[in-house]
């Protein structure tokens, strides 16, 4: 599995969508700033960043940028979910999620989606194999599984959204 790559990948593999994970600003219930409908309106906030690895905030910093706004202060890099819910329901800290998170009762009790009018950005995950090498039974197996419970994770998107990749990453869309 592969999230949105940094560049192309070569003629020696295919790359097949497995789902896109839509993002959403979450923040803790009753949050001051709960009513804001765009992400301009936030940039005053503390945020909770949760990249992990290189790409240290680079998703949550892309957010910002595609809407060609500057990226706000992150005020917490944290690289754990427990840690992250926990900071969210504790203090007025916003970050920016997978929407799927907030399908658990007990983290829909302490947090809340901030609703924009513009959504931010979707990531959209890949299965990666070679061209030239059919996958193996095991392999087939694993990928059917993936793709079962991937299916689960890509709700319909809203009217007006969409879920097509960033157009840098057409290159994956080959199978």
């Amino acid at each position: 599995m592969l999230p949105d790559p940094p560049g192309a990948l070569g003629d020696d593999v295919i790359a097949s969508s497995l789902y896109v994970d839509r993002y959403t600003v979450i923040a803790r219930k009753g949050h001051p700033m709960r009513e804001a409908r765009a992400l301009a309106d936030l940039l005053g906030e503390a945020w909770i960043a949760t990249r992990q690895g290189p790409l240290r905030s680079a998703g949550f910093e892309t957010q910002f940028r595609l809407q060609n706004l500057p990226v706000p202060r992150i005020a917490v890099q944290c690289e754990s979910i427990a840690g992250v819910l926990a900071l969210l329901e504790q203090s007025n800290y916003l970050a920016i999620l997978p929407r799927r998170w907030l399908r658990p009762g007990f983290v829909h009790a302490c947090t809340e989606e901030i609703r924009l009018d513009k959504p931010l950005q979707a990531n959209h995950s890949f299965i990666v194999r070679r061209a030239d090498l059919p996958l193996s039974p095991a392999a087939a197996a694993l990928v059917a599984s993936l793709e079962i419970e991937a299916s689960q994770l890509s709700p319909a998107l809203p009217s007006g959204t969409s879920a097509a990749p960033d157009p840098s990453l057409g290159h994956l869309a080959r199978q």
